[in-house]
């Protein structure tokens, strides 16, 4: 996601009225989204209606490559 995202999800709580963005309490700890650590990317796409902006999961289990010509 992109900064701008950040921004939105500041501001939102979950059902029991807690962040769901929280910042570190330890230095060298990354702040996190839903207890779980994010990365954002000037390249994602901005909050727009019919858009899907966030990728949200656990991508440990996955390889990205790229092909050079």
């Amino acid at each position: 996601m992109n900064e701008q995202t950040i921004k939105v999800l500041r501001k939102l709580k979950d059902s029991t009225g807690n962040y769901i963005w929280q910042p570190s309490v330890t230095v060298g700890q990354p702040d996190t989204i839903l207890n779980r650590p994010y990365v954002t990317s000037v390249y994602a796409p901005a909050l727009a209606a019919n858009q899907k902006p966030i990728a949200f999961g656990d991508f440990s289990y996955y390889w990205i490559g790229a092909t050079c010509s």
